[in-house]
């Protein structure tokens, strides 16, 4: 659970909801509302985007797909796990969810071997476009700005 939300649950044992916090739960429930649609329509178009990201990344970078046994698959396999996490952050309303339970770790391994930054952010580029013509804007929006979370996250 969100720590905002975890204080202000902690918070309605003393005193009433103030209207600030009133406002946070609304905006909360909004995005948990909206989250049902979201995740069923990146579950129907999961496959496309991210075959049709890694067709575009390799035709960029095609030294990069002999690098290691087993790069298009491990490439596909990155993808959809960011996407899903993205997916969770988006569900629970909490854009730290993703980050702390797998990017900031997930990258320690992209670093590890040695594929550049550029092939990266290039990678979760290419998902992040197809996920915008793949969903309705309104269910993009949420998981293109945890992309961009994501793609944050591995450049630093």
């Amino acid at each position: 659970m969100r720590h905002d939300l975890q204080d202000i649950a902690t918070a309605l044992h003393t005193r009433p909801i103030t209207d600030e916090e009133l406002t946070a739960l609304r905006s909360h429930a909004t995005a948990v509302g909206s989250s049902a649609s979201t995740a069923e329509q990146l579950k129907e178009k999961e496959f496309t985007v991210v075959h049709a990201a890694m067709a575009e990344l390799y035709r960029k970078w095609p030294e990069k797909k002999t690098a290691f046994q087993g790069c298009e698959e491990k490439t596909l396999r990155d993808m959809k796990l960011v996407l899903r996490y993205c997916l969770y952050s988006a569900v629970l309303d909490d854009s730290s969810y993703a980050k702390d339970r797998m990017l900031y770790w997930f990258r320690t391994i992209l670093n590890a071997f040695e594929f550049g930054k550029d092939f990266i952010e290039d990678a979760y580029r290419f998902a992040q476009k197809r996920v915008n013509q793949q969903l309705s804007a309104a269910e993009a929006k949420s998981i293109s700005f945890m992309i961009e979370e994501s793609i944050s996250v591995f450049r630093n």
